[in-house]
């Protein structure tokens, strides 16, 4: 009864639903037992950064708030104008709902992971995939390690999730079914016969509105998700689609291809829709786009200049002596753009799974021991055995001849659907051909696009670093910097130099989506193939067994002759020491697994001919795959791929108990400190443990690192994040430059005091990574200093100009060296005892005339006076009510971040008469308002520039294209589906 049972449960004809239920069920395996024991995959930026983030976020929200500003990173930053806060992104709602918090933030990943593999299937049946394969693209998309481990950065799964929708839009608006001038199929003819007839105007319409829309939703939601650079590869890749299939195109149109003005024609209307597209994205996206667009013009990114990231040598011609502040920061903030860079070596991973040993939660990387590796993107790259042989076997560098096309097209490459009889209707044009099957076309497009991606995320490991490497091996000087910029030649030292705006994006790794989509959607493809590529597949099942074999061999040996205990791979400052014995016999599991899988990827891959000779493995599947069509054999693929990438992706999820979050906000002005960014125990590279994510996750909470100072009342003032001012940029840099001068591993006394923040003090319960949950945070011991967020009444200043707004912030060297000649005058410390140094932004403000230099006013020995009466009225995140009752003018300084956006208003303690007043940049930093004696209530209020516009073109956007697409009568069950391939599975029915 179970044998029959089985039986007809892989004899069912509709293979595609039980491939969708593997699908759902691999996605709960992975998540499930986490949840089940109430913890949370909490790592890296997830941990410390938006889990508190939005926390911080939702209850904001609940009360009503807008947050415009934030007062707990540095000394304060604009909050919804930072892109990765996501604060406009539709998904957030979910925290709203009336759940407890860690149930919403686990819901939020699941329901994108299950989008991310929606999307990989609804693209690959763009590319002729079967109902059966499809499933199976959206498995190896979502559950692939470089996809899945997003869990860990969650506005890049969002951005994953999408980027496949991004994709299905490209495909169709360039291939030109939805333009309405694609000539019919035979089965378009048939459909007329049967009354059916052509598209009318109105069905063109429909279905160019639901493309167009489909492209500037999926593109929206990426940049309101907080990855715009989704986006943006999405913008290249639809440029580089059409500009090579219109270029074969008007080559056809110059042979005298009889279909040329049409397919020229096609080559418009795409150009034009797909320009729509990308436009109605910006216009959906401006809520977020515009001021994050302000605050980029005066943050840290304007410091990542083509000058510098993309140069060619190591030492830039003229540059200044390798000790000034310049130079050093210059060089640092370039080699930041190329972090999370993908070494060649780590390529192997996408076969063999940890390949060269797991990361964490113990240290078992024995590859450290030859190559020193920088940060990670993502620990795993795998994919799949099969998923990623079946890619390799889908591969397709040029199209089929054009003798072959007629042959090829009944080949069962592409087909959408299948008629009753079995004939494959083809649905896609072959590139530059303008008509024929898909024999070839998306096989071709997803080729290129892996390899490019691949190559593009190579990033600091392009040609510069391998002529670098030759140069030092034939001088005998390995290890030396070299004569070029290691990145300079790759594919993404191109996109920086040339591309407008891509400089200010960071990291190679955000490539890896696109490659991941690659490899799943050949996958689908490639289990086509397999009765026309038998000898590809099992050339591939082959080599991949031998080099199983052999990578297993070599480490059995190298544990047999002493060489793998032998080997000296250094400690882990997080995850501790190497474990030699566990690495050992993971290295060995995994070179044995994939040989395994290598052995049933050779078997399956001879289910299109009759095996001869006593193969009876190979006979039955063959039998089998033939008496079921290809529904079986794709159900049996998708079983095994499944348990596969359901394992790996496991050891990705990585839970711990989420860190308790406080009922309400803190409602006081921060408590600022000085915390070491990087800052860990020295216990914990002495020593591993089984625990250490825990531990992580712990010490984090406890030690106000990332953003859960917003959660604890706690602003840390060297808080490196998405972006910063780049004038408090230029401050930081100054002092880690001065520390490293005198080595010192804090900043002097005069620095914390300008900031008002104190020192955090390490006690030896800390220092052994032994605090535990709900442990007061180490500052509590700290020194104490002027308490931060309290307005200053000074009577000492000069005054100078500003640079004129309209002429941008100074990002060249002078900005460096003006920080460290200002805060550092000859070499020590500036002290908060002389007068204060003020900056008038209104270029009509002048006291003195243009032609009189600055000079001192209200000289006094004393910075400050007692002759002031200052009280705090009212204090929120960006708005700040202050009562000054002053017998001499003075100059109020508020503590926090000068930005274009605050405003000041100055009114009487008497009557409310409002006063005239400028709004100040006091020592570089801070926000000041200079006031004339009197009592006066003054109210510093941060407006952020670019919202109001933001909001207003977002909201008649998306109002216009609801409007538009209720008018056009578009059933939401048939909104982006192509027509044909709809037909085609009716037909099939």
């Amino acid at each position: 009864m179970v044998r029959s049972a089985i039986r007809r449960l892989f004899t069912c004809p509709n293979a595609g639903s039980l491939g969708w239920a593997l699908c759902l069920l691999s996605i709960t395996a992975v998540f499930a037992p986490a949840f089940l024991r109430g913890e949370l995959p909490l790592f890296r930026d997830a941990a410390n950064f938006y889990y508190p983030l939005w926390y911080y976020l939702t209850q904001q929200y609940r009360g009503g708030t807008l947050p415009l500003w934030n007062p707990y990173e540095n000394v304060g930053a604009p909050l919804v104008a930072n892109g990765t806060t996501a604060a406009f992104y539709p998904g957030i709602a979910i925290f709203l709902l009336p759940i407890p918090y860690p149930a919403a933030y686990a819901g939020f990943l699941v329901a994108h992971v299950m989008l991310a593999a929606w999307g990989a299937a609804r693209l690959a049946g763009e590319l002729g995939c079967r109902a059966a394969t499809r499933p199976l693209a959206g498995v190896i998309y979502a559950l692939a390690g470089p996809t899945f481990f997003q869990i860990h950065n969650p506005v890049y799964l969002v951005g994953g999730a999408w980027l496949p929708w991004i994709l299905v839009a490209i495909r169709r608006l360039i291939d030109g079914k939805e333009s309405g001038v694609v000539p019919p199929s035979p089965f378009d003819a048939a459909n007329s016969e049967s009354g059916g007839g052509r598209k009318t105007g109105r069905d063109v319409a429909r279905s160019r509105f639901g493309t167009v829309a489909l492209l500037a939703v999926a593109s929206a939601m990426s940049v309101l998700g907080g990855d715009p650079q989704t986006a943006y590869h999405g913008g290249l890749v639809a440029l580089g689609t059409w500009l090579i299939v219109s270029a074969a195109r008007f080559l056809d149109a110059m042979r005298g291809d009889p279909k040329r003005w049409q397919n020229l024609w096609l080559s418009a209307i795409s150009a034009g829709m797909l320009t729509a597209g990308f436009g109605v994205a910006f216009l959906l996206a401006a809520v977020q786009i515009l001021p994050t667009w302000y605050y980029a013009a005066e943050s840290d990114r304007l410091l990542l200049d083509k000058a510098s990231v993309g140069r060619l040598w190591n030492v830039e011609s003229g540059e200044s002596a390798p000790d000034e502040v310049a130079s050093v920061m210059r060089t640092g903030h370039a080699d930041t753009v190329y972090n999370f860079s993908v070494p060649p070596w780590q390529w192997a991973e996408m076969l063999w799974f940890n390949f060269g040993g797991a990361l964490l939660p113990v240290h078992e990387r024995y590859l450290h021991a030859f190559v020193v590796e920088g940060r990670w993107w993502t620990p795993s790259l795998y994919s799949g055995v099969i998923p990623f042989l079946l890619a390799l076997s889908a591969i397709k560098l040029l199209p089929s001849r054009a003798k072959n096309a007629e042959s090829a097209a009944g080949a069962g490459e592409g087909d959408c659907g299948a008629t009753a009889s079995g004939e494959a209707i083809g649905r896609d044009a072959e590139i530059g051909k303008g008509e024929g099957s898909l024999r070839g076309a998306g096989r071709i497009w997803m080729t290129y696009l892996g390899l490019f991606a691949a190559t593009a995320s190579l990033g600091w490991y392009g040609p510069g670093s391998v002529i670098n490497a030759a140069l030092g091996a034939i001088g005998g000087e390995e290890g030396t910097a070299g004569l070029f910029y290691p990145p300079a030649g790759g594919i993404y030292w191109w996109l920086v130099r040339f591309l407008p705006g891509y400089a200010m994006f960071r990291y190679p790794g955000k490539w890896l989506p696109l490659l991941t989509i690659s490899v799943a959607c050949l996958a689908a493809m490639g289990l086509h193939l397999g009765g026309t590529a038998r000898r590809r597949i099992r050339r591939l099942a082959g080599i991949t067994v031998l080099l199983s074999a052999a990578g297993a061999a070599a480490v059995l040996s190298a544990k047999w002759l002493g060489a793998w205990d032998a080997m000296q791979v250094p400690a882990d400052d997080i995850f501790g020491p190497f474990h030699r014995e566990s690495a050992f016999w993971h290295a060995v599991n995994s070179f044995a697994w994939t040989a395994g899988l290598g052995l049933l990827f050779g078997l399956l891959g001879g289910h299109g001919e009759k095996p001869g000779g006593e193969n009876r493995p190979a006979r039955a599947i063959h039998d089998w795959s033939v008496g079921n069509r290809y529904g079986s054999l794709a159900l049996l693929v998708m079983l095994v791929s499944a348990a596969d990438l359901t394992l790996a992706a496991r050891s990705l999820v990585l839970p711990v108990r989420p860190p308790s979050l406080p009922p309400e906000l803190s409602q006081t002005p921060p408590r600022r400190v000085w915390r070491a960014f990087y800052w860990y125990p020295d216990e914990w590279k002495r020593q591993s443990s089984l625990q250490r994510l825990q531990e992580l996750a712990d010490w984090d909470r406890q030690t106000s690192f990332g953003r859960w100072g917003m959660l604890q009342g706690i602003a840390n003032v060297q808080h490196y994040g998405t972006m910063m001012p780049v004038r408090y940029r230029a401050f930081l840099d100054a002092v880690k430059v001065f520390m490293e001068k005198i080595r010192l591993e804090e900043p002097p006394d005069e620095i914390l005091k300008r900031l008002g923040a104190e020192r955090f003090e390490r006690s030896p319960r800390e220092d052994a990574g032994l605090a535990k949950e709900g442990e007061p945070a180490p500052h509590t011991d700290c020194k104490a200093v002027d308490p931060c967020g309290r307005p200053a009444f000074l009577n000492a200043w000069q005054e100078v100009r500003l640079i004129p707004r309209s002429g941008g912030w100074s990002i060249s060297a002078a900005l460096w060296d003006d920080a460290a000649a200002f805060f550092f005058p000859g070499g020590a410390p500036r002290g908060t005892d002389g007068p204060a140094v003020i900056e008038i932004a209104d270029p009509e403000f002048n006291r003195h005339g243009e032609d009189e230099p600055p000079r001192g006013e209200h000289e006094a020995s004393d910075r400050a006076t007692n002759a002031v009466s200052l009280q705090c009225l009212e204090y929120a995140p960006g708005d700040v009510r202050v009562r000054v009752t002053t017998a001499v003018p003075g100059l109020v300084v508020f503590p926090e971040q000068y930005l274009t956006g605050w405003r000041v208003e100055v009114e009487s303690g008497h009557d409310g008469t409002r006063q005239t007043a400028d709004l100040v940049c006091v020592d570089r930093l801070f926000l000041g308002c200079l006031l004339p004696p009197g009592d006066w209530i003054v109210r510093w209020c941060y407006r952020q520039p670019g919202l109001r516009w933001g909001t207003w073109i977002s909201a008649v956007s998306w109002l216009s294209l609801a409007v538009t697409a209720m008018a056009l009568k578009l059933p939401s069950s048939h909104r982006f589906r192509p027509l044909r391939c709809r037909d085609a599975e009716a037909a099939g029915n």
